[in-house]
């Protein structure tokens, strides 16, 4: 068991992230966020349907998508909030998604409808912290685990 990263995404823009382990060549966050949300507008225009799971080798991608409140702008509605978690394939999906309905939950508690909408970055970086906090006890890999015992 073992989630990489986990992360909250609004049109493409990783507004809040924690990684649990290195990189290890991931690609860059800007390419996450785009690919995310282009994945899931492409499974929504396509598929009239949400994406919630997609597997890239030994790894495997969970992806929650919440709508804020109505806006005058019919483009937001093309863009739900996005929490993704990108974990090793072995991991059980159960807790890790719990724990990202969590997580959103308690961005939606934390920050407006206009501080995600106008992108601040800055201010939501801080939200990083709350994302390690609650996938702490998830984020181990199975070998981690075995050497916190020893």
């Amino acid at each position: 068991m073992g989630i990489l990263v986990s992360g909250i995404i609004y049109k493409g823009e990783i507004l809040a992230e924690k990684k649990f382990y290195p990189e290890d060549g991931f690609i860059t966050e800007n390419v996450l966020g785009d690919l995310f949300q282009g994945i899931f507008q492409f499974v929504d225009i396509t598929f009239h349907d949400d994406l919630h799971k997609f597997s890239i080798g030994n790894y495997s991608v969970l992806i929650i998508a919440k709508h804020m409140s109505q806006s005058a702008d019919p483009d937001e509605e093309k863009h739900p909030v996005l929490i993704f978690s990108i974990i090793e394939k072995d991991t059980g999906e159960k807790p890790v998604l719990n724990a990202m309905e969590k997580a959103l939950d308690q961005f939606f508690n934390r920050y407006s409808n206009f501080d995600i909408r106008s992108l601040n970055k800055q201010k939501m970086a801080k939200f990083s912290s709350r994302l390690e906090d609650i996938f702490s006890d998830l984020a181990l890999k199975l070998e981690d685990r075995f050497k916190a015992l020893y």
